[in-house]
Parts: C-alpha cells; sequence; structure tokens
C-alpha cells in the first residue's frame, strides 16, 4: 500500500485519537505529557511533544518501532497502526463496542470472545447500545 506522507500523517493520528477516546471511556488518563512519560517509562522512543504533534498529524507518523511500542501501550496489536485496511476496521469496531459498554455499565463483557464476527456487526451491536432498539 502506497500512502503519500500526508496520508498516512492523517490515517495515524485519527488512529491515536481512536485510541485515546477509547482510554478516555475507561476513565485512564490521556493527558498527553503522562502518555509521553508512560511510553519513555516503556521504552517507547518518544521526544517531548510529539505525541501532540502525531494526533493532530502534524508531523510525520513515528517510525514503525514506536508506533509498535505506541500500539502495546494501548492493548492493540500493532497491526492496527501500521496497517489500513479490515484489521483496523475491526479494532475501530471493538474499541467503540468497548465503549459502549463502558457507558452502558455492562459489566465483564470480553470483546475479544465475538470471534469471528465482522466488524459491520460489531458496530450494529455498538449502535444499539448506544441509540436503542430504534438503531437495529
Amino acid at each position: 500500500m502506497n500512502h503519500s506522507p500526508s496520508t498516512e500523517s492523517s490515517s495515524v493520528s485519527r488512529k491515536l485519537r481512536v485510541l485515546v477516546a477509547a482510554w478516555e471511556a475507561q476513565g485512564l488518563d490521556t493527558d498527553p505529557q503522562t502518555i509521553e512519560a508512560e511510553l519513555s517509562r516503556e521504552g517507547v522512543r518518544i521526544e517531548p511533544g510529539q505525541w501532540e504533534k502525531m494526533l493532530q498529524g502534524t508531523i510525520p507518523p513515528a517510525c514503525s518501532s514506536t508506533l509498535h511500542g505506541i500500539a502495546e501501550h494501548f492493548g492493540v496489536n500493532p497491526r492496527y497502526l501500521l496497517t489500513d485496511g479490515e484489521h483496523a476496521r475491526r479494532v475501530e469496531a471493538q474499541l467503540g463496542l468497548l465503549a459502549a459498554l463502558k457507558r452502558n455499565k455492562v459489566k465483564n463483557f470480553a470483546v475479544q470472545q465475538l470471534g469471528d464476527v465482522g466488524a459491520e456487526t460489531i458496530e450494529r451491536i455498538r449502535r444499539l447500545l448506544d441509540e436503542g432498539p430504534e438503531a437495529a
């Protein structure tokens, strides 16, 4: 897949914002300086201010090893940040479902147990939880 740097920056930036939103839905700290400090402690090479610029898409994406470390920090497969396609859509659908479950105070539901359920089905479940039966 051949992406221009700005397209790639935009894609990575959007994905990082999805991860931050998922953390916010879980009540986790999403302060940029806190995230940079946590990443540094975990051995991820990130410069001061780099996290915010990556979120804004104003700089090219970090190297793949940095993106790999960021993905691990947020608990997702590194392929999510490194590639586009069905895997990325599935991760985003799962994160959206998890956020909806948290908002609806549904406990102990493991999104990973959905197995081979497609991204569209997961998205419909999330909409159903967010908007009620009229969303189905």
